[in-house]
């Protein structure tokens, strides 16, 4: 399973064609996540048969009125995944011993570490080149029967980083 994971276009087109251009030199995608701030420019980008979720970012209007929730639990291919746009927002897999990924924009920093509730990434931005002096990046996440792959793009076409997981490393014990 082949995913782009994005955060913080916040209209930048442009940028989020390109991401999707280079995630797809190398394969089908089949999945895109945007991880808010704007997540609404994906309108248009993606073909009927390629499939999107979204976490609402703060400036969308149902974020602000509460009237959708800012986080979502989905399972990809044995991995639960937590996404939301603000780190504090993510939900709770207290409980869940499956492998965990955190998903989460909002700071623009392009950021992989691992903490006690699972594997944190972050993708940084697609703003601009540059924005607050940290350079626009996306990630591409590859799960296969028992790994997970994350590698981390800028503009150029050679990753910035490529990481491999074993699930066994992002399992967490019961109750925690």
């Amino acid at each position: 399973m082949r995913i782009l994971v994005v955060s913080d276009s916040h209209g930048n087109r442009e940028l989020l064609s390109l991401a999707l251009s280079r995630a797809k030199e190398t394969g089908t995608l089949d999945l895109v996540i945007h991880l808010g701030d704007e997540h609404t420019d994906l309108q248009g980008l993606l073909s009927a048969e390629e499939k999107a979720t979204v976490a609402p970012g703060i400036y969308h209007d149902d974020y602000r009125t509460g009237a959708v929730s800012p986080s979502r639990t989905l399972e990809l291919n044995g991995i639960v995944v937590a996404m939301a746009h603000q780190p504090p927002d993510l939900p709770s897999l207290q409980g869940r011993p499956e492998p965990r990924l955190l998903l989460h924009g909002h700071t623009h920093n392009l950021l992989l570490s691992q903490d006690p509730w699972g594997l944190r990434f972050n993708p940084g931005h697609l703003v601009s080149p540059t924005d607050k002096g940290r350079p626009a990046s996306f990630g591409l996440l590859e799960i296969a029967q028992d790994t997970l792959s994350i590698q981390a793009f800028g503009l150029a076409k050679d990753p910035l980083f490529r990481s491999l997981w074993p699930f066994d490393s992002l399992r967490r014990p019961e109750g925690f």
